[in-house]
């Protein structure tokens, strides 16, 4: 079993750069059928309720099963029955015979999907107050999943967490991430401001900034930067720039820099300069007399500590 996990988890994280961000679940409930087998699964995040007993869902993958199980299943009375203990219990795989354990409306909803034996394990993150929840199922009453199982399950769950965060994150970055030396971390979160996915880097950052602040919303003035379209927020101790990523927002977070002390027309006079404009070139485009733009140059010099043109290019690219 040790040598079977041990093959799991490497496949898993050499997977997880290989995959499509919207491939890889599908892919990874593949593989881990080969050492756990099962008919179908659940993949499932959302944002905890205060209680901790049950969440308001944000993604959900089902693999093998349509989406009007999950349609169904809001619908029953007695739903939250099994997902309440397990909610409850970050980190422990609960498994469950629905025909003994269940009542008898949700042991009919999960008979009309063919789930007779439930393997469920959740993870949560209390700062941010999200939640993931992975159950697998089987079909036949005459398989249910045994302790050496559910031991695997509880094993590998949290790399398949990670894993997926992984995922995305690598292929976020392939798309987004600039070249700089200092670290930056990710995080999306929908129009409301409510957290989808953190890296525990970003959490970092946000509590260094704000000390209380608990997800699953971001801090007020966070939310009030994206209602303003604002293309980067700049705090006491962070820098966050924020652009669209399809119906969601995508946040990269880094610590705050000298570069983020300039103005935004002296960043602009910088950056144009160190892309090879002159200053005639810059007081053309930014409509300023060449004297100005003059004054701005020798302000970004004595703010970022340097004194000729390369020092400033490396000095912009490496903090961006």
């Amino acid at each position: 079993m040790l040598a079977e996990l041990s093959n799991l988890v490497l496949d898993l994280y050499r997977g997880c750069r290989e995959q499509a961000v919207d491939t890889y679940q599908k892919w990874a409930f593949e593989r881990l059928k080969q050492s756990l087998p099962f008919d179908s699964a659940l993949w499932m995040t959302g944002a905890l309720h205060p209680d901790g007993s049950d969440a308001d869902i944000h993604t959900h993958y089902l693999h093998q099963q349509p989406l009007q199980l999950l349609i169904d299943w809001s619908r029953t009375p007695d739903r939250a029955t099994f997902s309440r203990k397990v909610l409850r219990n970050p980190g422990i795989s609960f498994s469950c015979i629905t025909s003994q354990e269940f009542g008898r409306e949700l042991a009919e909803h999960s008979r009309r999907y063919n789930i007779e034996h439930i393997l469920a394990t959740s993870l949560n993150d209390p700062v941010a107050h999200l939640s993931e929840l992975i159950s697998i199922y089987r079909a036949d009453p005459a398989s249910p999943f045994g302790e050496a199982e559910r031991r695997l399950q509880q094993s590998i769950v949290p790399h398949l967490s990670e894993t997926w965060r992984i995922n995305r994150t690598h292929h976020l970055a392939q798309v987004s991430q600039p070249s700089c030396a200092v670290k930056a971390y990710s995080a999306t979160v929908d129009s409301q401001g409510i957290l989808h996915l953190i890296e525990p880097g970003f959490t970092r950052l946000l509590q260094n900034e704000w000390s209380t602040w608990q997800g699953p919303t971001l801090p007020l003035d966070l939310v009030k930067q994206m209602d303003q379209k604002g293309s980067r927020y700049i705090g006491n101790t962070l820098s966050i720039s924020l652009s669209v990523l399809n119906d969601h927002f995508l946040l990269r977070g880094r610590q705050r820099t000298p570069v983020d002390a300039l103005s935004k027309r002296e960043r602009e006079v910088a950056e144009l300069f160190s892309a090879g404009s002159t200053y005639k070139d810059i007081a053309k485009t930014l409509t300023l007399s060449p004297a100005t733009v003059r004054n701005y140059l020798n302000t970004v010099y004595l703010k970022l500590g340097v004194d000729n043109k390369a020092a400033l290019v490396n000095m912009l690219k490496e903090h961006q």
